[in-house]
């Protein structure tokens, strides 16, 4: 959303979000998973054991599907933002209504 030419139009913003996701998907999950061990401990209470993995991999996971997230953003038709903004919709309504109808169909 923040990209140049965008509906957002934020580039400093968006250098700076790019640079933390690919910083994360970048991550080995085993440094990641010694590095969170504390946070881990305080959250689960322990630092063993299977659950102790999910503390790991859901902040793992999050890189992963904001890319996911950008990229199906991107492929959003302009024409159909441009249609919406026409219509006087502002940002909310363009996000949450015409984007979403896009993706349900």
């Amino acid at each position: 959303m923040t990209s140049p030419g965008y509906l957002l139009d934020f580039p400093q913003l968006h250098k700076v979000l790019g640079a933390i996701v690919n910083t994360g998907r970048s991550f080995p999950f085993i440094i990641l998973l010694v590095v969170l061990t504390p946070l881990t401990r305080l959250i689960v209470g322990t630092s063993i054991g299977s659950t102790v993995a999910l503390v790991p991999l859901t902040i793992a996971a999050i890189p992963f599907f904001g890319r996911i997230t950008e990229t199906s953003i991107l492929e959003v038709d302009k024409g159909l933002i441009e249609a919406a903004q026409a219509m006087g919709c502002n940002y909310w309504q363009i996000v949450l209504k015409v984007m979403n109808q896009r993706f349900k169909s």
